[in-house]
Formats: structure tokens, sequence, C-alpha cells
């Protein structure tokens, strides 16, 4: 019989402190100029506000404690959400 597993990874709201784990994303994402239209030299400074004071809310997702990825909704009430990941091998 074959059997799957399957970690869970929990999903919540971000909190300031989060954001440590959150820039490097964010910065690796930006950088490249392919994805968002943020400027490719935002800030860590700049890119809290973005992420952070603007948004709606902001959340994450998480597995032990790592922040694997994280998403806000816009403070305009879109229905859409802005979502940036890193990669998981």
């Amino acid at each position: 019989m074959f059997y799957q597993l399957v970690k869970v990874m929990k999903i919540r709201e971000a909190t300031k402190k989060d954001f440590d784990q959150i820039w490097p994303i964010f910065h690796e994402i930006v950088r490249t100029g392919e994805t968002y239209a943020y400027p490719q030299n935002t800030s860590k400074e700049q890119a809290l506000k973005i992420w952070m004071d603007t948004p709606k809310k902001t959340f994450v997702f998480e597995d032990d404690g790592n922040i694997l990825g994280t998403y806000y909704h816009p403070a305009k009430g879109y229905v859409d959400a802005l979502v940036m990941y890193k990669w998981i091998y």
C-alpha cells in the first residue's frame, strides 16, 4: 500500500518581527526586476513600508518557524493578493 506523507505548513498574519525573514525573499525577487514593479534597488526600510505598513493585511506561510513565503492583501481592498515565496528543494 502507498502512503504519502504530507507536511502541513502554517499560514498566519505577519508581524514586524517576521520581516527579517521576509526581507531576503522580497529582495531576491525584486532585485531581478522580472516580477514586480518595485525598483530593483528597493532598500530594506522601503520594503518594510511596502510589504508590512501599506497593505491591509500581510501573511506568511511557515514550516517549523522558517518563513517560506509571504503575501498581502492591498489596502484598497482589491480581491487579488501579491505573493512571494522561495524555492523549496
